[in-house]
């Protein structure tokens, strides 16, 4: 029980006695004064003693000393910041929650060089201002979460290292405001932090044109794919293997030019691929494993001229394969196991060097195998198990130099050989012509069949 600092009781006792000797005042008592409470229900709370009886207290009726315990931890929706028991909007800011799972954890960031100067909470009492240099760290004493909120002008952001510590979710990630206008990049913003749960940001700054690696390996986000960036234009590997991400892929921005594995291995992706955008050139492993995709490819933008792996796996798409980009040269199982397209293969463009394994697997693709481009060197499992197509084989061009079951269970096609190129070794084309009803011109060895 506290008790407030008093007078003495024994002083207090002697004036009231000499007061009422001097003026015949009857003494009031304890309970005239107030002092009617006993030391019981005045426990836990400030109190006076009755200088007359000092079993009487006086102490508030409500009133109580003890210490409230924080409250605890609520969840917060994204974009919110969970503190003193409420949820606090985060503005213009990047937040985010790190684990540190053993003591003497740290995190080391990079912003980019910035003369503006910028803010972190560390969220354990560690607040540094006017920062300006490119990679701020700090380290922590103990284990816990701790949420970390980044404001002021960041020219570009991603966690750079980190020992003991790991983010386990985003909370805001408003890159409008913390950038710098000449420095547009946030590449690897959380490269690799495969253990950051929750749900993907519900927006991404408009301004951020490069996006490089900027999630790549979230595999425990999900959520959907928020609006891009209107200016973006490199988003090589930004959702690559993301594969708990749901719903569709939005709208591309009419920027980009280099989306390589950008959706990589997100394979409970839904809905159509939307609209190709004219710019691109580099769409290699675009949507490699993103099996729960539908509906028809969009017309191949002319300018692309890698399609490594762009469609791999892509076992749900239908429909005709659009006419390829004229200045096409890697096509390396650009198609590979899309097992539900249709219709005759297009023109293959004249510029076309690499086609290992382009159809291996399109099992319902028809009608006669195309001319075959002049400058075609890897051929290997090219047509591989594309088993309803009919017809003989075309001319090889004599640039092939691979071509290991280029035709082998295509189980359609018939005829008389083509020679085989003075370039082919016979160790580069082992059974080229494996289960198909092809007979041998007499130019081949044995175990092309």
């Amino acid at each position: 029980m506290k008790k407030l600092a008093i007078l003495s009781p024994l002083v207090i006792l002697m004036a009231s006695t000499s007061l009422a000797q001097d003026s015949c005042i009857v003494r009031p008592s304890c309970a005239d004064m107030g002092y009617t409470k006993t030391e019981s229900q005045c426990e836990g709370k400030d109190s006076i003693k009755c200088p007359f009886d000092l079993t009487a207290l006086f102490c508030h009726e409500n009133e109580s000393s003890e210490i409230e315990p924080d409250p605890e931890p609520i969840e917060c929706d994204f974009g919110y910041l969970s503190q003193n028991g409420e949820c606090l909007k985060i503005d213009n800011a990047i937040a985010f929650v790190l684990s540190v799972n053993a003591n003497e954890g740290s995190i080391k960031l990079y912003t980019g060089t910035t003369s503006g100067g910028y803010k972190i909470d560390w969220g354990d009492g560690t607040i540094e201002d006017s920062l300006t240099t490119d990679y701020p760290s700090h380290n922590y004493a103990d284990i816990g979460e701790y949420q970390i909120v980044i404001t002021g002008n960041v020219p570009r952001f991603y966690i750079s290292s980190l020992s003991n510590s790991y983010p386990i979710e985003i909370l805001n990630l408003d890159l409008d405001t913390v950038k710098s206008y000449s420095k547009e990049s946030n590449v690897g913003t959380f490269v690799n932090c495969e253990n950051v749960v929750g749900y993907m940001p519900d927006e991404i700054s408009p301004n951020v044109t490069n996006a490089k690696n900027m999630f790549l390996g979230c595999n425990k986000l999900s959520g959907t794919i928020p609006p891009l960036p209107n200016r973006l234009v490199n988003a090589e590997g930004m959702f690559k293997s993301c594969n708990n991400l749901t719903g569709s892929i939005p709208e591309l921005p009419s920027t980009l030019t280099n989306t390589n594995s950008m959706f990589y291995g997100c394979s409970k992706l839904t809905g159509n691929i939307p609209e190709l955008p004219s710019t691109l050139t580099d769409a290699s492993s675009m949507f490699f494993g993103c099996s729960s995709l539908n509906g028809t490819i969009p017309n191949i933008p002319n300018l692309l001229t890698s399609g490594y792996q762009m469609f791999r796996g892509c076992n749900n798409l239908t429909g005709n394969i659009p006419e390829l980009p004229s200045g096409l040269t890697n096509a390396l199982e650009m198609f590979s196991g899309c097992s539900k397209l249709t219709g005759s293969i297009p023109t293959l463009p004249s510029t076309l060097t690499n086609g290992e394994a382009m159809f291996q697997g399109c099992l319902e693709l028809t009608g006669s195998i195309p001319t075959l481009p002049a400058n075609l060197r890897n051929g290997n499992e090219m047509f591989n198990a594309c088993r309803n197509l009919t017809g003989n084989i075309t001319e090889l061009p004599s640039s092939l130099y691979y071509a290991k079951y280029m035709f082998s269970y295509a189980s359609g096609l018939s005829g008389i050989s083509p020679a085989k190129p003075s370039g082919l070794y016979n160790t580069y084309c082992t059974d080229i012509f494996a289960n198909t009803q092809v007979t041998n011109d007499g130019s081949w060895p044995d175990d092309a069949w």
